[in-house]
């Protein structure tokens, strides 16, 4: 098993040295690191340079926002499994070796992720990691929409490896997108491929990065996930109750911060189907589920 790491990057001078430390002491050796460096304007760059390990390459490219980055090291990469890394999260050293153990257990399975925590930009995630107690369960994955519903830890970018080929049969990331383009990728290939889940953490999302985004920032609600929603009108699922939840969450989210023009785009985009909120709010209630 041979991993191709994929980080995009787009203004994360003060991170990336971290990201790629934290790759180079992995357990599991067997890897190259393709990082795609998204038109930075700061020294992100300069600094992936100075490391001359022969198996990191580093590809420049005009920004264009993650996904078009994260499809360009797809597209690069020499080896079968690409694994995922933003510039500023963290691996713990063993998540390489979890990844390929999961494999063992699993392996019909086309898609591998394991588990993660939040930090802030100034917690130490060695000081987390002493204080998380660590979860073994390894499992299939049957349906990835009831574990959003439940609020359950699921596939996230930092912590997934996907076979290439893959990639290559359900198409990349949507670069259109630019909120909920790593769902929106995940949701499709999970509707063909097996996924393997394990609750062990290895990975820790920084939820407030010091410094810019690995894309540009748009506002309009027709660069979201969301507005592609097509959620079944006449039968409910847990996909189209996932759906659902997340439209309202996002109308009453744009009706808070004052944002009409997303709000109506949003309101016609689902017209008559936003009548099936009602009914999955309560059928959410009925299950125990929060709406």
């Amino acid at each position: 098993m041979k991993f191709s790491i994929v980080i995009p990057l787009y203004n994360k001078q003060d991170c990336i040295r971290q990201a790629l430390d934290c790759v180079f002491n992995q357990s599991f050796q067997d890897f190259e690191v393709i990082v795609v460096d998204d038109g930075s304007t700061d020294s992100g760059a300069e600094i992936v340079r100075e490391y001359k390990d022969e198996r990191l390459r580093l590809i420049s490219q005009k920004n264009s926002g993650v996904s078009a980055a994260r499809n360009a090291g797809i597209a690069a990469a020499r080896n079968s499994w690409i694994a995922f890394l933003d510039a500023d999260d963290i691996w713990t050293h063993l998540h390489l070796e979890t990844l390929a153990k999961l494999h063992e257990k699993f392996p019909q399975a086309e898609m591998l992720c394991t588990n993660y925590e939040k930090i802030s930009s100034n917690e130490n995630y060695t000081d987390k990691l002493e204080h998380i107690e660590q979860k073994v369960n390894c499992y299939i994955v049957n349906n990835l929409y009831v574990r959003l519903l439940k609020d359950q830890h699921i596939i996230w970018s930092s912590t997934a490896a996907i076979k290439k080929q893959c990639f290559e049969k359900a198409g990349g990331f949507d670069t259109k997108l630019i909120k909920g383009e790593d769902l929106d990728c995940w949701f499709r290939l999970k509707e063909q491929f097996t996924l393997a889940q394990t609750d062990f953490v290895t990975a820790f999302y920084r939820i407030d990065p010091p410094e810019g985004n690995a894309t540009n920032k748009v506002s309009s609600v027709r660069k979201y996930q969301v507005y592609y929603f097509k959620p079944d009108f006449w039968t409910w699922n847990f996909k189209s109750m996932f759906m659902y939840r997340v439209i309202y969450g996002y109308l009453k989210h744009f009706l808070v911060y004052k944002q009409p023009k997303n709000f109506l785009l949003l309101l016609f985009r689902h017209n008559f189907k936003l009548l099936r909120i009602f009914f999955y709010r309560n059928k959410a209630k009925q299950l125990g589920i929060r709406f």
